[in-house]
């Protein structure tokens, strides 16, 4: 029985290369109560063919100013959470690494950290933002038109 496609088919790459420039690796911190930006890169390059919701993985690492109290981390897509909070509640940088799915990236799109303490005064330290890749859809081939044999 013949089959007709009806969908593109797509190959699925993680694209690091063109990624490895975004990262903002100094430490940062803030002793606000509520969310604020803490770290921020910005999408300056992008490879041909991306115009696709795609996976971006992103990295930091965060850390509390005095470990009674606890930081408090989220990935931001300009100005807006698109991350899972993450929390620490000890004085030695945690690692974290998110894969963020179906999150349209633009040229010249902010990516950030956004942090905050405890409570006003109680710090939330970050460093080594970055953005590590996008898994990328690439169209291998457009909707079949043909007919195909089983």
């Amino acid at each position: 029985m013949p089959i007709t496609p009806s969908a593109s088919i797509y190959v699925y790459s993680l694209t690091s290369d063109i990624i490895a420039e975004l990262q903002n690796d100094s430490e940062k911190s803030t002793t606000s109560a509520s969310y604020v930006m803490v770290k921020e890169t910005k999408i300056s390059a992008m490879p041909p063919m991306v115009t696709v919701p795609h996976t971006v993985r992103v990295y930091f690492e965060m850390r509390t100013g005095s470990a009674t109290y606890t930081a408090y981390g989220t990935i931001y897509k300009n100005g807006v959470a698109i991350g899972t909070q993450r929390t620490n509640s000890t004085t030695s940088y945690v690692a974290y690494t998110e894969d963020i799915s179906n999150v349209a990236i633009n040229l010249n799109d902010l990516l950030q950290v956004y942090g905050h303490g405890y409570a006003s005064g109680y710090q939330c330290y970050i460093r080594n933002f970055r953005a590590l890749g996008l898994l990328t859809a690439f169209p291998t081939a457009q909707k079949f038109g043909g007919v195909l044999d089983a």
